[in-house]
């Protein structure tokens, strides 16, 4: 509850140096300096003295239970431990103006503490140790309050670890200007924190007076919030504080029959009225146990035990003595027995023994032999006692041996050999079938032997071979009929190629091809085999042919070998597609392909370009009589097989009047190629039976 307070003279002690401890209760004297981080307000039912030298014998318990945050692999403590009244909790860091976060580091952290703050972890040893981080409000006000019990007439000594969270390097900041308060009045102010990257630990000592219960521990930011005064505060340490209490680190006795006193040494301040209690812990510190009766600084142990755990407490009184916050703890005493420890290895043959210190061992087993030191500590020798097992002992190495090869046989690892043959190696190269044997003898001169029987593997194969159809065709095929010897499965390839399951290979073309066999054991049969290619089949067309325009030429297309089926193309303009000399009487230049096949169905293509003149011939005579008199009375247009219609024909006499204009019509014969002449009056076409046109006229006709 709140009380009267009179504060004498509460002297805060300069640190020498700095800190960083591992998360955990301290139990040492502490040389500490005036808590950078804030007020902390002590209410006590009576008054409160100073002392101005800080505790130099031994701690007790750190009665700030949560004083070091704990530890965790989140980034962020959740939920809200409610440790700042006036203050918000934030779980999303950065916290803003008047919010904190308990963290394990910064790093990370983005926003405004991305750029402008200290990365950090906790000041501790702990990777995942917790701290608290403080973005103070805009005004002054409480940013850290816990309550604590204590004793009266008790010493006590209060320590805080603090880091300033901004950053020097990246400008200006208010620094952090904490108080100490005291049921809600100042006993200590702190001035600015420095800020320069560094965690600093800072504290006083203090003593209860007779009556004290109660403790309430208050930080209060002095300094206005906004850019800067953000803290980090780590390790809030308040310990009861007692005199020097000096136990042996470590009690060494040789015989667990033989009992030991531990002797505990106290000095410095006194108790007015000092009462101990001894305990002791089994596991390694974890937990602690009265020890009933040893209520003195000596402690008789009638049994000790090795690796227990020792320590002495001590108080002012037997009330304070049996609250964990007003007692302080001695340093710890371990039991040590001292045994000679050591060890030996030994192997025996099967029927053999070992003899030594007196005994003799033939069967396997651990055996502890115990001599004793004439300062009467034990010598502890562990004898393993093995009996080398070679039963298992065999060659290694293949069943079968291919013919015309060899095989190795491994005898492993020993320290001799001998073959059969009398070699001496660990192995032994075999180029014959047969049994072999060796005898091979271990480090420990124990000696085994086995035998190896030696087959010989020998494959015959029967092989196919199947030239190809025609010229150039990869239709050739090889493989093996029938294969003798050997061990199943076989595979199969060609030229050292990719093995196979199956025994013939197809798709080949000729040339010359090394077929082999394997078995399962390794083993190969090979053989050297020739595709031969049958004779070419030829076909030839005659060249390319230029004709004029409505001729007519015969396609000539003969074979080497005998042909079952001819196939040109294009198929029009052909007296026939199927045979060998089709006639041809193309009106534009086209190329004609022929495909041959042949009676073992062998096929070949060639081509022949027909090349077109476009020229139609006409020819008339440049004079005629037509006067009836029997001679030359007749106009005959003979035409080349180019043309197929005369569309206008006019006659003139050689005075160049229209033949048309005549008195008399004049019989004029047209002659076409292949048909009738025909003779009518210009621009009316007549026909009449006339006698067939003959070939086109020739050069010297023409001319």
């Amino acid at each position: 509850m709140p009380c009267e307070l009179t504060i004498e003279t509460l002297k805060p002690t300069i640190i020498i140096g700095e800190r960083r401890k591992a998360k955990g209760v301290r139990n040492r004297a502490l040389r500490l300096m005036p808590l950078a981080l804030g007020l902390i307000a002590l209410c006590f039912d009576l008054p409160v003295s100073g002392q101005s030298t800080l505790c130099t014998g031994n701690l007790g318990s750190n009665i700030f239970l949560r004083g070091n945050f704990g530890s965790g692999p989140s980034n962020v403590l959740l939920p809200d431990p409610k440790l700042a009244p006036g203050y918000i909790y934030q779980p999303s860091p950065p916290p803003n103006d008047g919010y904190y976060t308990i963290t394990n580091n910064t790093s990370n952290w983005g926003s405004f503490a991305r750029d402008t703050w200290v990365k950090t972890k906790d000041n501790s040893s702990d990777p995942n140790g917790y701290f608290m981080v403080v973005n103070a409000s805009l005004t002054p006000g409480l940013f850290y309050l816990d309550t604590v019990d204590v004793c009266g007439s008790t010493d006590y000594v209060f320590s805080d670890d603090v880091i300033t969270m901004n950053d020097p390097a990246t400008g200006t900041f208010i620094q952090p200007n904490l108080s100490f308060l005291v049921d809600g009045k100042e006993v200590y102010s702190t001035g600015n924190v420095p800020m320069d990257r560094r965690w600093h630990t800072y504290g006083f000592a203090l003593t209860t007076q007779p009556g004290t219960t109660r403790i309430v521990l208050a930080l209060r930011n002095n300094a206005p919030g906004g850019i800067g005064n953000d803290l980090g505060l780590d390790n809030i340490s308040f310990l009861p504080c007692g005199p020097r209490i000096m136990v042996p680190d470590t009690t060494i006795f040789c015989v667990d029959t033989a009992p030991i006193t531990l002797q505990a040494q106290v000095s410095g301040a006194a108790y007015n009225n000092p009462v101990y209690q001894w305990q002791t812990s089994t596991d390694l510190g974890q937990t602690w146990t009265n020890i009933a009766g040893a209520v003195t600084t000596s402690h008789f142990i009638s049994t000790p035990r090795d690796g227990h755990l020792f320590r002495m407490l001590a108080a002012d009184g037997p009330l304070n003595l049996s609250t964990p916050s007003c007692r302080v703890n001695s340093d710890v005493a371990v039991l040590e027995k001292k045994v000679f420890r050591t060890s030996i290895n030994v192997m025996i043959c099967p029927g053999g023994s070992y003899s030594n210190w007196g005994q003799r061992f033939t069967s396997p087993g651990e055996y502890e032999v115990r001599l004793r030191s004439r300062d009467g500590c034990d010598s502890l020798i562990t004898c393993r006692v093995q009996v080398e097992d070679l039963s298992g002992f065999a060659i290694q190495g293949p069943e079968f041996v291919c013919a015309d090869s060899s095989a190795v046989l491994q005898a492993g690892s020993f320290k001799t050999y001998l073959w059969s043959d009398g070699s001496r190696d660990s192995f032994l190269t075999a180029v014959l079938p047969g049994t072999y044997a060796v005898t091979v003898t271990s480090e420990n001169g124990c000696q085994t032997s086995d035998t190896h029987m030696l087959e010989e593997i020998k494959i015959i194969g029967k092989p196919f071979a199947v030239d190809p159809v025609c010229f150039g065709g990869k239709d050739g095929r090889i493989g093996f009929e029938a294969l003798e010897g050997g061990r199943l499965p076989f595979q199969y390839a060609v030229n050292g190629g990719r093995l196979q399951d199956a025994p013939q290979f197809a798709g080949l073309g000729a040339g010359g091809y090394t077929l082999q066999a394997r078995d399962a054991q390794g083993c190969t049969f090979s053989i050297a085999l020739e595709l031969n290619n049958p004779a070419p089949f030829r076909l030839e067309t005659g060249g390319n042919q230029v004709i004029r325009l409505g001729d007519r030429i015969f396609m000539e297309a003969s074979a080497n070998q005998p042909v079952v089926s001819y196939a040109w193309q294009p198929t029009s303009g052909l007296t026939c597609s199927d045979c060998p000399n089709p006639v041809v009487s193309p009106d534009t230049t086209t190329t004609y392909w022929v495909e041959a096949i042949n009676e073992p169905g062998c096929v070949i293509r060639d081509s022949v370009l027909v090349t077109v003149v476009q020229v139609r011939y006409v020819y008339a005579p440049n004079v005629f009589s037509p006067n009836g008199d029997g001679v030359n009375d007749r106009f005959t247009l003979f035409l080349g097989r180019g043309v197929v219609e005369i569309r206008q024909l006019q006659v003139f006499t050689r005075w160049g009047a229209s033949f048309s204009n005549l008195p008399n019509p004049v019989r004029i014969a047209i002659s076409f190629p292949g048909t009738a002449v025909s003779t009518a009056n210009p621009f009316r076409k007549t026909f009449t039976s006339g006698e067939p046109s003959s070939d086109l006229p020739t050069e010297k006709q023409r001319s």
